[in-house]
């Protein structure tokens, strides 16, 4: 071997012309699946995103593998150029000492060209890396904008949106879901729903996402089951299921069109009932269950008549009597129209007197079941349609207690729509 041969210079060509070439594949795969991968990011978030661009994200890692190849071999050819020409330099320094003559290495016409095409594939080459990698940083910067962005969008929960808790009414094996009391607790205008995320802008006009959320309101479908529209039949721990449905529409696409996150579509969630309060099939298992209520509803009578009296001038009742209590039950719509406690007393006021009468205290307890408590008894004069016991006392001057057992037989109390069957209680107070 020519020692005075100076050595060749190491040029990585062909890794030059692959990072080249894999660089400008990952660049066209790039601009040709670049807004499909924004849909999906924009829809379905960065996992899914880059799941659907996994061949450009191939392309690009053996791009910048190649890179680093490239630029790790062109740093090492320098540094070997380096050390032949010092290696050149230390020959020329021992010939000059030995009084020799040193020539150095003559390099080829092919040798001189083929240095200078080295010299601009290595400038092209590490341009391209350059802006190869600044492009990838620029890439993940404006994603990584764009993630943030969809993480602080804010989320509707389609089934969290209604609570049913308390819709169920009735009486345990005839209970029913009343529609009316189920809540929808669904933001009419979006920017109810926008105001909470960092995203929000008060200064942005979000006509076109509010009109397309007026639609999406409409479309929101909420299914009971059991459907107990025909009649209830609902027991105490029974489950009632709702479900959610947005029939119609890609909630990836609606998601990205309304720049909220929506959960909660095609799901379900249950209640289990409780609570519903029993009728009584009998006057025996009235007496036997509200046999305290009851007594009390007899004591109340009582301390009515004692209160009117003393009310009217000082006056003074006797023979005082307890008629009877009975259990009225509807004769319309019975299994879902609530029953009804009325007792009855009589007594003379003023006996012996010209100022004499035969006066009726009455009390009616609405509705009478299970559920029902001594408390109630308090819940005087109780407007129809609140959800309370409704008890009324009242006293009928000269009016006899088969006149008032007529007119519920008739349906003037309690509902001018309905009679009732009246079933004497076996109990005495």
């Amino acid at each position: 071997m020519d020692k005075n041969k100076p050595p060749a210079k190491s040029h990585k060509t062909g890794i030059s012309l692959l990072t080249i070439v894999s660089v400008a594949f990952t660049v066209i795969g790039y601009f040709n699946t670049a807004a499909d991968f924004w849909d999906r990011l924009d829809s379905m978030g960065i996992k899914d995103a880059l799941t659907g661009s996994s061949l450009v994200l191939i392309l690009a890692a053996v791009a910048v593998i190649f890179s680093f190849i490239y630029l790790i071999s062109s740093g090492r050819a320098k540094r070997n150029a380096k050390k032949a020409l010092v290696a050149l330099a230390k020959q020329a320094e021992e010939a000059k000492a030995r009084g020799e003559e040193f020539t150095m290495p003559e390099r080829t016409v092919g040798d001189k060209v083929g240095s200078a095409m080295s010299t601009v594939l290595d400038a092209i080459t590490k341009t391209i890396i350059l802006v190869f990698i600044l492009c990838l940083i620029g890439a993940g910067v404006f994603v990584g904008i764009k993630v943030n962005e969809i993480n602080n969008r804010p989320t509707f929960d389609a089934l969290a949106a209604v609570e049913i808790d308390g819709c169920v009414e009735g009486y345990d094996g005839l209970g029913y879901v009343v529609q009316d009391k189920i809540v929808y607790n669904i933001p009419d205008d979006i920017t109810e729903i926008y105001k909470d995320s960092k995203n929000y802008k008060k200064t942005l006009d979000y006509s076109e996402q509010n009109s397309l959320w007026y639609q999406v309101r409409q479309d929101l479908t909420y299914t009971i089951t059991p459907d107990t529209s025909e009649g209830g039949t609902l027991s105490n721990g029974d489950v009632v299921t709702v479900k959610v449905t947005l029939p119609g529409y890609s909630i990836p696409k609606l998601q990205s069109d309304l720049n909220i996150k929506i959960t909660g579509i095609d799901e379900s969630k249950e209640y289990v009932v409780e609570g519903l309060p029993h009728k009584f099939n009998s006057a025996d298992q009235a007496v036997s269950e509200q046999s305290g209520f009851i007594s009390a509803a007899c004591d109340k009578v009582r301390m009515k008549a004692y209160e009117n009296c003393d009310n009217f001038m000082g006056t003074y009742y006797s023979d005082y009597e307890l008629v009877g209590a009975y259990l009225c039950k509807p004769k319309v719509n019975p299994d879902t129209n609530p029953d009804a406690l009325l007792v009855l007393a009589q007594y003379k006021r003023q006996a012996g007197t010209e100022y004499a009468s035969q006066d009726t205290v009455m009390l009616y307890a609405y509705p009478f079941d299970s559920n029902t408590t001594e408390a109630d008894l308090e819940n005087e004069f109780v407007s129809i349609g609140e959800d309370k016991v409704r008890v009324v006392t009242e006293i009928h001057t000269y009016a006899k207690p088969e006149q008032i057992v007529d007119t519920f037989s008739t349906g003037i109390y309690l509902s001018g729509s309905s009679a009732y069957e009246l079933y004497e209680l076996p109990f005495s107070g």
